[in-house]
């Protein structure tokens, strides 16, 4: 149990309006949550949430996950893209 019992995830943004584009959008996710983990504070919740991230995330896929005042968000480096013509 590295969260909690999830009551149930919900998509904002561009994904639940079905607009988003494939590799340009970041997605907007509400993870609701139940039971003992519920009385935890907003701040052990994130931090469970990132431990869990850490541990099931591949290796190389993400460069680093920042904890932020509001929410949890993976980070990928990736190079930029230059054509030369």
């Amino acid at each position: 149990e590295d969260v909690g019992e999830i009551d149930r995830l919900t998509f904002g943004g561009s994904v639940a309006k079905h607009t988003y584009g494939d590799g340009l959008s970041d997605t907007d996710a509400l993870l609701h949550i139940r039971g003992e983990s519920a009385k935890l504070s907003p701040e052990e919740i994130r931090n469970k949430i990132k431990t869990a991230l850490e541990k099931r995330l591949p290796r190389g896929e993400v460069d680093a996950i920042s904890v932020g005042r509001m929410a949890v968000t993976p980070v990928r480096m990736a190079p930029p893209s230059i054509s030369v013509v």
